[in-house]
């Protein structure tokens, strides 16, 4: 919304909305009015081809040199409903991991070499609100949190995994 100068207010449109977050004209809302304008008012803006250029440098640092990785940003209600389906907790978390064709970073590497269709490593899925939220208690500042769970996903979807301490400790490392 705008305040005037005599404090009177006008609400944006939805596309008034959608330009201050950056999103061309021709994007097409496929929801409703009011689930669109809760969207782009959860939205925390995010440098896209930065961080898609940070999953693929972490793809091949791991070795990994073809294959998809879906990169995905959600607000709060799309990831709590995610997290609910897919990890049975009712509340939006930072990040999700889904592997595909590749259930370790062994796999992948067998993979390569192989002449046929891509190799579909799987899907992060990051909410950048929460991690907005989470950054002053954890790395600081929103582009380190983003960073860091960018590539914490990327090694999910790579088999990695910190379920015990020896896991937890070589996953660290990797993140740096």
């Amino acid at each position: 919304m705008m305040v005037k100068d005599d404090g009177s207010v006008r609400y944006f449109t939805t596309r008034e909305a959608a330009r201050l977050q950056g999103l061309p004209d021709s994007y097409h809302f496929p929801r409703s009015w009011t689930e669109s304008m809760r969207q782009l008012g959860n939205a925390v803006p995010v440098d896209l081809a930065r961080w898609v250029l940070l999953a693929e440098r972490v793809l091949a640092a791991e070795g990994i040199h073809e294959g998809e990785l879906t990169l995905a940003f959600v607000d709060e209600a799309d990831m709590a409903e995610l997290n609910e389906e897919h990890m049975g907790e009712s509340y939006a978390t930072d990040v999700l991991s889904f592997p595909l064709d590749a259930d370790s970073a062994v796999a992948v590497g067998e993979m390569r070499g192989i002449d046929a269709a891509p190799v579909l490593l799987g899907d992060v899925v990051v909410c950048p609100s929460v991690a907005l939220a989470n950054a002053p208690d954890h790395a600081g500042v929103l582009d380190d949190e983003l960073a860091l769970l960018i590539v914490h996903g990327v090694l999910h979807v790579l088999g990695h995994d910190h379920a015990a301490l020896d896991d937890t400790t070589q996953m660290q490392a990797r993140e740096r």
